[in-house]
């Protein structure tokens, strides 16, 4: 079967020291492409499945076992790699979900100002709270 690149989940000293995640979007991305066009694995058992011989057998009845064995084994070997290429996936769907640039809602300015005023309230902070919280009962109404 063909060699595989090992994935690291480190960043690599040089990124560390730099300050820079190697994880970013281009990263997950390159990462998706790089796993749809890997196919090696797909094209040596195609490959392996071709050059069976069936054997001939002399004796009625009695079936290549040996060729049946050996394809069931492919086989497995292909739905295996194909489970693990899916749970790669579903790792690399997360962390580019984690990746993009969230936009801040309403909601989560209004919980930073809520935070802040419980922290800190300052006279023009209270007021402002004051003035979200009629907004919010308007709103519900």
């Amino acid at each position: 079967m063909a060699d595989y690149e090992t994935f690291s989940p480190n960043p690599s000293v040089e990124d560390t020291a730099a300050g820079a995640s190697k994880y970013t979007l281009d990263y997950v991305l390159t990462q998706i492409e790089r796993l749809a066009g890997d196919t090696g694995h797909l094209e040596q058992v195609l490959a392996d499945l071709s050059a069976l011989e069936p054997q001939m057998s002399d004796t009625p009845g009695v079936t290549d076992t040996a060729g049946q064995a050996k394809a069931q084994a492919l086989k497995e070997v292909v739905q295996s790699r194909e489970a693990t290429n899916r749970q790669i996936l579903a790792l690399y769907e997360k962390m580019y979900d984690d990746l993009k640039p969230k936009t801040e809602t309403l909601q989560d300015k209004a919980l930073a100002l809520v935070g802040r005023a419980m922290e800190r309230p300052s006279l023009e902070e209270k007021s402002a709270l004051s003035d979200l919280l009629d907004t919010i009962r308007h709103l519900g109404r």
